[in-house]
């Protein structure tokens, strides 16, 4: 059994995207497919020297003595979750339909490397993790879709000298984590797949604290207001003809 590291640690938070709506349409049926996927994390925990610090629900909290253990594990837990036994009712979801590159559960990971507070639960004894660095990897993981892998600047750092050079990996630049003040840079590991932009704040500029705002992941309503906005200046000013304001469209 593999001991749980301390000092400094890369930590992965996974979960299934749609678990929710899988769980309302398919009931009980969706709890084989869950066992499935949590036995097969197991394995790759198992595989690459990972200590697993707890579930909940359809999440996954595992902690690596190494940044590049963290990241092979995911490599390796989403290509055994793609060539699984899915059943033919699952892979019916839409949520977990045959696409490129993609099959069964979509399960979102996110690695991120530092120092946690660590200590051992009361209750089960099992060492847990505490402090900034555990909650900028919870949100480098919310950051992403389903089968996506992203890899924050630290543990990339810590890494990239001892991963496959055909890996593919896109760098996506600096994003707004929510809730955090300091941008973080995020890559894409993984054969390239197409997924929407990923559910950050926006794309930083620098190392400006981020602007409060109650529109953040609102782009709908935002943009419904400008269009509104928009309607009501050219009924006031009739003679105006430079179009008014320009309407804001959403971001994707």
């Amino acid at each position: 059994m593999t001991e749980a590291p301390t000092g400094t640690v890369s930590l992965v938070f996974s979960d299934i995207q749609g678990s929710t709506a899988l769980w309302e349409r398919l009931g009980d049926r969706f709890g084989d497919a869950l066992a499935l996927h949590d036995a097969l994390m197991r394995a790759a925990i198992d595989d690459h020297r990972g200590y697993e610090v707890k579930t909940e629900g359809d999440a996954f909290m595992v902690a690596f003595a190494s940044s590049a253990d963290a990241v092979a594990f995911c490599m390796t837990a989403q290509q055994r979750l793609i060539d699984a036994d899915w059943s033919d009712l699952l892979l019916a979801q839409p949520e977990c339909a045959i696409e490129p590159g993609r099959r069964g559960v979509r399960v979102r990971m996110g690695v991120h490397t530092g120092e946690p507070h660590a200590r051992p639960d009361p209750v089960t004894g099992r060492m847990d993790y505490f402090g900034p660095m555990v909650n900028r990897a919870a949100r480098v993981s919310g950051a992403g879709h389903g089968g996506q892998v992203l890899v924050s600047n630290a543990a990339w750092a810590t890494a990239v000298g001892t991963l496959s050079e055909a890996m593919d990996v896109i760098d996506l630049g600096e994003h707004r984590l929510r809730g955090l003040g300091r941008a973080e840079q995020l890559r894409q590991v993984l054969p390239v797949r197409r997924f929407d932009r990923i559910k950050t704040d926006a794309r930083a500029a620098g190392n400006l604290p981020a602007r409060a705002t109650s529109f953040v992941g609102r782009e709908a309503e935002v943009a419904s207001i400008a269009a509104a906005m928009e309607a009501a200046d050219r009924a006031l000013r009739p003679h105006r003809c430079d179009g008014g304001l320009s309407r804001h469209r959403p971001l994707r």
